[in-house]
């Protein structure tokens, strides 16, 4: 499960990243135009390019809370297997003590002895 979050965040991210690089190139076309005076013909490009800013910026956003969960999630998974492995090597602890104490009392008491 953590393997493939990680694997769809990184290809979210991947994804991410290359519409950014897009917007950024548009937005710098944007502002050499603008130099020019060409812009009025684009304006509905550029409010267009605007909202899909805003949409990416919220995407990023999302990206980074289901990172956090993913990562979230995989913390609680380790933190349960070592618990449980702690609690495995404390039950073979607590038998090795019981079996130690039991060959002691058989030892100082033997069957069938005096």
């Amino acid at each position: 499960m953590r393997d493939t979050a990680l694997a769809n965040l990184r290809r979210e991210e991947e994804r991410l990243g290359a519409l950014r690089r897009t917007y950024d190139q548009k937005a710098a076309d944007f502002q050499l135009l603008a130099q020019r005076r060409v812009v009025a013909p684009l304006a509905e490009e550029v409010v267009a390019t605007e909202d899909r800013s805003t949409q990416l910026a919220v995407a990023i956003e999302t990206v980074r809370i289901r990172e956090k969960e993913a990562l979230d999630a995989f913390e609680k998974v380790k933190l349960e297997i070592e618990t449980e492995r702690q609690r495995r090597r404390y039950g073979i602890e607590d038998s090795r003590r019981s079996l130690r104490v039991l060959r002691a009392g058989l030892r100082e008491h033997p069957a069938g002895g005096s």
